[in-house]
């Protein structure tokens, strides 16, 4: 349910489902 997430490098990782 996070959407976006944000890894340490500040690459955007858009998550669905989770």
């Amino acid at each position: 349910n996070y959407n976006p997430a944000y890894f340490g490098n500040g690459t955007k990782l858009t998550v669905l489902g989770e």
